[in-house]
C-alpha cells in the first residue's frame, strides 16, 4: 500500500545531541521530520519520540509503520540556525529520521539540508542513512570531502537482502548499499 506522507512544520533543525556528544560522534543533530518511512521493524524512533504532540495530531501511532512525517520547510529552518549557531562542531544528517528516506526525497531534504550545512565555514556533516538516494549528491559531497562524513547502514549481509526487504521494506537492499559506500570511498 502507499506511504500516507504528513508534512509537518519543526519548531527548530539544529540541536544538540549529548547522547552522540559522548560518544565522540557529533555534537549537533539534524532530523527531517519525526518518521522516515523506510518501515523498519526495529526503529526505535517511535520509543524517542512518541510524546511528540504531532502522532497525536496527525492521528499517527509513533509504533505503527505505512506513513511519514517530514518538514519539507526544513533546510530553510537548517540554513537559519546553520548561521545563528556559534559554536559549530559536527553535525549528525540523521539521527532519527533519514534525510533520503522516500519522502524527503520528494522535497530532496538530504541536499538541501546538506547544502545549507555546507554554506557556512566550521561545520561538518556525519551522514547516516539507508539509501543510496544519497548517491545523487555525491558531487556535493566531493566539493566539500573534508567536512562530509558518509556512512550507510549495513544491517545484515547481501545474502539476506530478501529477509532484509521484510525488516526494512523502504530501504535500499543491503548490496546497492555496500555499492554506494564504495562509491563514496572512491
Amino acid at each position: 500500500s502507499p506511504l500516507r506522507i504528513h508534512r509537518y512544520p519543526l519548531a527548530a533543525a539544529i540541536h544538540r545531541t549529548p547522547e552522540f556528544a559522548k560518544k565522540k560522534l557529533a555534537s549537533f543533530s539534524v532530523n527531517v521530520g519525526l518518521k522516515c518511512g523506510h518501515a523498519c521493524t526495529y526503529c526505535s524512533s517511535g520509543a524517542v519520540l512518541r510524546c511528540h504532540r504531532a502522532f497525536q495530531e496527525l492521528g499517527e501511532n509513533p509504533f505503527r509503520n505505512g506513513y511519514a512525517i517530514i518538514d519539507p520547510d526544513i533546510p530553510a529552518k537548517v540554513a537559519a540556525d546553520a548561521k545563528r549557531i556559534r559554536k559549530r562542531g559536527v553535525v549528525q544528517l540523521c539521527t532519527t529520521v533519514d534525510a533520503w528516506c522516500p519522502a524527503a526525497q520528494e522535497h530532496n531534504l538530504g541536499r538541501r539540508c546538506l547544502e545549507a550545512l555546507l554554506s557556512e565555514p566550521d561545520w561538518t556533516v556525519r551522514i547516516l542513512t539507508k539509501n543510496t538516494a544519497v548517491a545523487r549528491d555525491f558531487d556535493l559531497i566531493e566539493r566539500h570531502r573534508d567536512r562530509v562524513l558518509i556512512g550507510l547502514s549495513l544491517t545484515g549481509t547481501p545474502e539476506k537482502d530478501d529477509v532484509l526487504a521484510i525488516v526494512e521494506p523502504n530501504a535500499s537492499p543491503v548490496s546497492d548499499r555496500m555499492q554506494t559506500l564504495r562509491e563514496a570511498h572512491q
